[in-house]
């Protein structure tokens, strides 16, 4: 089954930035990244081959209210949240990205990831009979360029 990423804007624009300033150009240049659609094609590229059964093979591009909206969270909208799509239009993954120049990624989990899975969690807490929020996957692919990188 085909799978489409769904990222929000203020994705793109971050990384835009990043490519187009130093030193995270040189970092980007460094793996043969010059553009945004390099950026997209190696996320997708990458994805599919940790998890072949994903098939992604098209990027939509919303903004964090339509998102939040659509994974049916009942938290704050997150700029740091997507999903994928499948071919029936269901959402069955989830997907966050570690922004190109964060100082702090050690903590991105808790302040970023957390929030919005408890948020979704919130909605299906009266409809699920255990404590599963609802069987989807959660991706998380760090476009972090500083020296925190390995966090």
């Amino acid at each position: 089954m085909r799978r489409t990423l769904i990222i929000p804007q203020v994705m793109i624009d971050k990384v835009n930035k990043s490519i187009s300033e130093e030193p995270s150009q040189s970092k980007w240049r460094s793996i043969e990244v010059t553009t945004i659609n390099d950026v997209l094609d190696r996320i997708i590229d990458e994805l599919n081959i940790k998890n072949k059964k994903l098939s992604i093979n098209n990027v939509r591009i919303e903004d964090p209210d339509t998102i939040k909206n659509r994974i049916e969270s009942a938290g704050n909208s997150s700029k740091f949240t997507g999903y994928f799509e499948n071919e029936k239009g269901n959402v069955d993954s989830l997907f966050f990205y570690i922004e190109p120049k964060v100082d702090s990624a050690n903590d991105f989990l808790a302040r970023y990831v957390m929030p919005t899975l408890l948020g979704i969690y919130k909605n299906y807490e009266d409809k699920s009979r255990d404590l599963h929020i609802n069987y989807m996957p959660v991706y998380i692919v760090s476009l972090c360029t500083t020296s925190r990188v390995g966090n």
